[in-house]
């Protein structure tokens, strides 16, 4: 009777270790985040032991509220002229195409990684101030970017 007490506990112990530990996601940049909503990205983002893979998942994670927050818009200011859908539609495209073109830019997975990061911060902070109204301070941060 004993023994089968631990080994219950050994089992529940290692179970927890294995549910608390990093998620496959982490050892793998590449994953398929379009597959989580935002809640998930941020799970598998605390989950990474990895500072730069934690980063780009809640970048992701970021990256995809921005687009529900658009779209939630766009439905709610239809006078805009679709706007909104437009500002959506750009920036997911853009991201997708480089999350591909990362992967043969940089086929080192750090530089891929920080490239990522770097692209997402400021993709993100052009939508967030595009989607607030302050078209003109995402202009000139666009610009500061095309001059980098």
């Amino acid at each position: 009777m004993r023994s089968l007490i631990l080994f219950s506990g050994v089992l529940l112990f290692v179970a927890g270790v294995c549910v608390a530990g990093e998620r496959p996601a982490c050892s793998n940049p590449a994953y398929d985040y379009a597959t989580q909503d935002t809640d998930g990205l941020r799970r598998i983002a605390a989950s990474c032991e990895q500072e730069a893979i934690s980063e780009l998942f809640y970048h992701r994670a970021y990256h995809a509220g921005l687009l529900a927050e658009a779209e939630l818009l766009s439905q709610l200011i239809p006078y805009e002229g679709g706007r909104h859908e437009t500002l959506v539609e750009t920036h997911f495209l853009y991201m997708a195409l480089v999350e591909e073109l990362a992967k043969v830019w940089y086929p080192n997975l750090g530089e891929r990684v920080a490239f990522l990061n770097d692209e997402y911060q400021l993709q993100n902070e052009v939508v967030e101030l595009r989607l607030h109204g302050f078209d003109h301070l995402a202009d000139h941060l666009v610009q500061k970017m095309v001059r980098r």
